[in-house]
């Protein structure tokens, strides 16, 4: 940009300081200067035309300069606010032209405000995105400055803005019974939804890295998606998302894994053919360690088995050895002995059960005793019914066997 490309000539006030300059033309002059220097040189320039700005008013058309006097007056300036709207509405609505403002906040909500098709709003999104380098950094040869923090609340505002437009959407439930177009604008939704989503995660974590509000928007882009990562989500913050939704500090040595929580065994296969990094399993995998894998689980199981196998055989040995001494514990509960008959036995059993009749009927206030009595009364009766559904048919089969004999 040119000097003459934002002055502004025909101009009858002249400046008090410099005789037979144009106060537009100055404005122009000062403008062109903020975005010809450095970082330090261009403060100067900048502070030194809002100085200006508070002398004379700007009176021209040049969208250009009434854009450059929004950015350096205070935010809070009303005029300043109506500087950025006089220069919105004079440009070609060029959105790159927000991204060189270093204070853009107001503006942006101005023009979001502006915008009916949302997707000239998801247009502003992916050019803040872009412009503002909001992408996890990576090193190498690929290495990229940090994000520009005084766009993160910009692209916040736009991300907001879709997904309110949006609304909820549940994909499955919503795509249930359409086809074709239908279809296609269900998708189209979902599509805006979780990129608007995604890109409130990458303002947040430029603006206040590994925070609570961070978290919160990457919780909420997974239960909308179901995965808590993405392209561009910073693998530090994910890495304590991660340690804060599972509650963990440092790997767990020695400590007993649910399987569930486990790496699965391969986890690292998709990374060897190039698919880049799947960074929930890489988590799983230093804190809570690999599940086993399958054709081990299968060996283990089948070891398992054939164990099971033999102490089920052995057990059944036992019981035909001696069938009362296996049932010693029942016979206990009961309070019968093997010498008993079927009718003397089954007798102590009912007696159990009438003793406990306010249990059985399931009448506490009728029981006379405190509540831990009550609950060892219960546990006798379940207890008493699972002995004598053990033992009745050895007192049957022994009074059968003596009755056969006589």
């Amino acid at each position: 940009m040119t000097i003459d490309d934002v002055v502004d000539r025909d101009d009858p006030r002249m400046d008090e300081d410099v005789p037979d300059v144009p106060v537009n033309y100055m404005f122009g002059l000062k403008a062109s200067m903020v975005n010809l220097f450095g970082n330090q040189s261009r403060d100067n320039y900048r502070q030194d035309l809002a100085q200006y700005a508070e002398k004379y008013d700007y009176t021209g058309s040049n969208p250009s300069i009434v854009l450059a006097l929004y950015d350096v007056m205070p935010q809070d300036s009303g005029q300043g606010f109506l500087y950025g709207i006089m220069a919105w509405g004079r440009s070609d609505k060029d959105f790159k032209l927000l991204m060189h403002l270093k204070n853009p906040d107001r503006l942006v909500s101005y023009v979001i405000n502006t915008i009916d098709d949302i997707m000239e709003l998801r247009k502003l999104q992916e050019t803040i995105a872009f412009d503002g380098g909001f992408f996890r950094p990576v090193t190498g040869l690929f290495r990229r400055d940090p994000p520009k923090k005084y766009l993160a609340n910009s692209l916040l505002m736009v991300a907001n803005e879709i997904s309110m437009r949006v609304g909820e959407i549940n994909l499955g439930a919503e795509l249930e019974g359409k086809k074709g177009e239908e279809a296609q604008e269900v998708a189209r939704r979902w599509d805006l939804k979780v990129d608007a989503l995604r890109h409130r995660v990458l303002a947040y974590q430029a603006m206040s890295g590994a925070s609570e509000e961070t978290f919160a928007a990457i919780r909420e882009y997974e239960r909308v998606t179901g995965t808590y990562e993405s392209h561009g989500f910073d693998m530090g913050v994910l890495e304590e998302y991660f340690k804060k939704k599972y509650s963990v500090d440092k790997p767990a040595a020695g400590k007993a894994i649910p399987e569930e929580l486990k790496a699965d065994d391969n986890w690292n296969a998709g990374m060897m053919m190039g698919f880049g990094l799947n960074h929930d399993q890489f988590f799983r995998h230093i804190y809570f360690g690999d599940k086993e894998p399958a054709w081990k689980k299968s060996q283990r199981e089948r070891e398992g088995k054939r164990q099971t196998d033999e102490d089920f055989i052995n057990e059944l040995k036992r019981m035909m050895e001696d069938p009362w001494g296996y049932h010693a514990a029942e016979l206990e509960v009961l309070g019968v002995n093997k010498d008993m008959t079927y009718p003397d036995a089954r007798k102590q059993y009912r007696n159990i059960m009438k003793e406990n009749e306010a249990v059985i009927n399931g009448v506490k206030e009728r029981f006379p005793g405190t509540d831990s009595q009550w609950e060892a009364a219960c546990k006798l009766v379940v207890d008493a019914n699972v002995a004598w559904h053990k033992v009745g048919p050895l007192y049957m089969a022994k009074d059968a066997a003596a009755k056969q004999s006589v």
